[in-house]
């Protein structure tokens, strides 16, 4: 690296560096909105994927505890963000919580999961200027992954074994939640919970490696159930994971190819993609046949994610892979932070009922 570029990195981060700490204090979860029951809580990972304060442990437990029967949604953000009020994803998700509430009339948790997604920040300078972090947050989220969201995961399957929760990862927030699940993809086909990845900052050889091996345990597990070998429900029967990636995204589809030489991210890698997801006209249905083996969401089913085979043997082929990378029209989503706005958004609350199989007003 030459002086001078040294010299102008040295500046940017002697006035932005972000310090690695936990910004809210402990607290037995916010009311997302006023006349709603529905609560958000927080809780921080640092680097090294470890909490940053004991007592948000325990007041989760307790929140968790206290609140059994709710819904249990969770959500990791990305680059660029934190858990610090205000910050526009912790807005965006508290937001989230409220339609569904106000949709739904049944209240629901959220579960908050910040950690440093900046390690650098200059006010005055565009976000473009601290491109040079990525390679240092990536890492930073396979740790925070790997270690402080992979023991929230497990304490929830621990203690409430029957408990189903809806778990979302947006940018580096994806590839944290991917690898907290990486780690033992066992889990995913007995915890009946829901993976959302939003335009993840994952490479194709990550989510390759992992969809092996999850073919591999179907296989093997089915080759159980038909011996007669007495094991729990041999799999589950739709996908383990969803990969939602915009098709505008240049976060991910342009800078992390240049900083990943040689990786392509997931949602970009056309053989690991399994479908196409779109909107339909607000005013008429989908034109496209519909098939059984395909998922449509939203009201009057206008936001469809349509296996990529246009065959029915090859619509229940795609969708019997274990985990589906839908790419987004712009109709749905048009760039990397559109993800909970418009159809998408509404999409999402459709998907998050039929989880918990909660119904919604029209």
């Amino acid at each position: 690296m030459n002086k001078c570029l040294f010299s102008i990195l040295l500046v940017v981060c002697l006035t932005g560096c972000v310090a690695d700490v936990a910004w809210q204090t402990p607290h037995d979860g916010r009311k997302v909105a006023v006349g709603l029951e529905s609560t958000v809580l927080t809780i921080e990972i640092d680097d090294d994927g470890a909490f940053h304060q004991p007592e948000q442990r325990s007041n989760m437990e307790n929140w968790l505890r206290k609140n059994e029967e709710k819904p249990l949604l969770l959500y990791v953000h990305g680059w660029h963000h934190n858990a610090k009020k205000g910050n526009c994803n912790l807005v965006s998700f508290t937001n989230f919580l409220a339609r569904i509430e106000e949709q739904s009339g049944t209240s629901v948790l959220g579960l908050y999961v910040g950690w440093r997604g900046d390690s650098v920040d200059v006010a005055f300078l565009p976000e473009l200027i601290d491109f040079f972090t990525i390679w240092g947050r990536k890492s930073a989220s396979r740790d925070v992954g790997e270690n402080g969201l992979r023991e929230i995961l497990d304490h929830i399957r621990g203690e409430y074994p029957n408990r189903r929760v809806f778990a979302m990862g947006h940018s580096l927030g994806g590839s944290a939640l991917f690898h907290a699940l990486k780690s033992d993809l066992q889990d995913t086909f007995d915890d009946g919970y829901e993976y959302l990845l939003m335009n993840p900052a994952a490479s194709d050889a990550e989510v390759d490696e992992a969809r092996a091996e999850l073919r591999r345990l179907a296989l093997m597990r089915s080759r159980m159930t038909e011996s007669g070998t007495n094991i729990e429900e041999a799999m589950r029967d739709y996908r383990k994971m969803l990969v939602l990636q915009a098709l505008g995204d240049r976060a991910v589809g342009i800078f992390y190819r240049i900083a990943f030489l040689g990786s392509t991210p997931v949602g970009f890698k056309k053989d690991l993609i399994t479908h196409n997801a779109f909107a339909c006209d607000i005013d008429v249905d989908c034109e496209r046949k519909r098939r059984s083996c395909d998922l449509y969401l939203a009201k009057n089913d206008r936001f469809a994610i349509e296996a990529v085979s246009e065959d029915l043997k090859g619509c229940e082929s795609d969708s019997a892979e274990e985990i589906w990378v839908a790419t987004g029209e712009d109709s749905v989503s048009r760039d990397h932070n559109d993800i909970f706005n418009g159809v998408q958004s509404e999409a999402i609350i459709y998907l998050v009922a039929r989880t918990f199989n909660l119904t919604l007003s029209n």
